[in-house]
């Protein structure tokens, strides 16, 4: 059986069969995955808090025929006061809608990890949402090459028209 380790932030987890959950990570080495974390619905709560939306943990993964599967995993951090604030929260997983419609499966891309670790850093500590929300959305235009070379930064409506055509899926309204 083959093991490795990965770094992730995760992106969203839903249930599937009686006791399992499907995890979609964003990871720095191999862009947005998708495991399976057997076991994870039982009464023993196998991990926890650890792959709720958000939480960046380290995890051991072995291959499966169709999905790699988690053995286990570590919390790296959870970002504890972006659950206290309806705001951050909210705007949180507006940037996890984000990175999960702008990238394919085992896409690599390192710069959009590190943009969403750092936009979650920044909200957890509670700094200006719009200023964080301005940086994300001028960032993300850059890093995917999609920023008109005469602007420095993008309003809401021009961002959401962007990443719109760019995609083919729409986003939730700007928060």
């Amino acid at each position: 059986m083959k093991t490795y380790k990965i770094e992730g932030i995760v992106l969203r987890t839903y249930d599937v069969f009686e006791k399992d959950k499907i995890v979609e990570l964003m990871t720095p080495s191999k862009g947005k995955i998708k495991l399976l974390a057997k076991y994870a619905n039982t009464s023993k709560f196998r991990f926890g808090g650890k792959l709720d939306p958000t939480t960046h943990i380290n995890c051991s993964l072995y291959k499966g025929k169709t999905f790699d599967l988690l053995s286990s995993c570590d919390l790296i951090k959870n970002f504890p006061h972006i659950r206290s604030n309806w705001t951050s929260l909210k705007n949180s997983f507006y940037y996890l809608e984000i990175c999960k419609k702008a990238t394919s499966f085992e896409q690599e891309n390192q710069p959009l990890f590190y943009l969403l670790e750092q936009t979650l850093h920044h909200l957890n500590n509670h700094e200006d949402t719009d200023q964080i929300k301005q940086q994300f959305h001028t960032e993300f235009l850059r890093l995917e090459g999609l920023l008109p070379s005469y602007k420095s930064e993008v309003d809401n409506t021009e961002f959401k028209r962007i990443f719109e055509e760019y995609v083919g899926a729409s986003i939730p309204s700007v928060i």
